[in-house]
């Protein structure tokens, strides 16, 4: 299970990069507005990090049921 997640997130951020949807620096100057684009991936990236946390808790749950029960 840990392996699959792994090459997911290897997938995942190759993919990412690959259509051009990594992190951007420098989205625009001082009190420009970031376009449409730049939200939507900020609002990806954000949703990501947050989701974390529980993933982590639910597979290491699934790994002991795994190790536990076969």
């Amino acid at each position: 299970m840990i392996c699959i997640i792994i090459k997911c997130s290897v997938i995942n951020k190759r993919i990412i990069f690959t259509v051009g949807w990594g992190a951007e620096q420098g989205i625009g100057g001082f009190g420009d507005e970031p376009g449409i684009k730049a939200q939507l991936l900020n609002l990806i990236r954000s949703v990501r990090t947050i989701m974390r946390v529980p993933l982590i808790a639910v597979n290491s749950v699934c790994m002991v049921l795994l190790l536990l029960f076969g």
